[in-house]
Parts: structure tokens; sequence; C-alpha cells
């Protein structure tokens, strides 16, 4: 499968977010922590660790980075139940 996400840096980590719990994606992955990344022409090998309870930490960061359209994607859709996924390089 392959998707385009947003992708945000913290701490020297790397962080995606599925919007929904119920995600096609997120369920791949829950099942199958393996992933490549290609960010800036650069391909990698992760696994993708969902971790929920960081999302107050996370949520802000996709704000800033991504302005008004993360402003309006949490309008329609909010973000109390947005999964943060962490990168862990394999």
């Amino acid at each position: 499968h392959e998707t385009r996400l947003w992708v945000v840096d913290e701490a020297g980590k790397q962080w995606l977010r599925a919007g929904n719990p119920k995600s096609g994606w997120l369920l791949h992955i829950q099942k199958n922590s393996a992933v490549e990344v290609e960010r800036n022409g650069q391909r990698a090998g992760y696994a993708a660790v969902p971790i929920a309870d960081v999302r107050d930490q996370i949520n802000p960061l996709f704000a800033e980075k991504y302005g008004w359209a993360d402003s309006y994607i949490a309008a329609l859709f909010g973000r109390d139940d947005a999964t943060p996924i962490r990168l862990d390089p394999r």
C-alpha cells in the first residue's frame, strides 16, 4: 500500500498521525509495523509505533507545520481521537 502523509519532527523522532482510529492504513500498521517512508527523496525502513497518549504533545506540531490546512481538517473531523505514530528506524 502507498499513501501520502504529513510528517513532523520532534526531539529527533519522526511522527505521523492518523486522524481516525479506524483508518485503513493505521489498521494495517497495527498488524504489521514494518513500513518504508520516502522523505526528501530518501527512502528508509521503520517500525511504525502508534502512541495515543502523546496526542497533546504531537498535535500542536502538526498545527504549527501545516497551519490553516491542519486547522481546516481539525474543524471538520476533530483531533480528540487522532493517533500519533512514531517512526523508529529499523
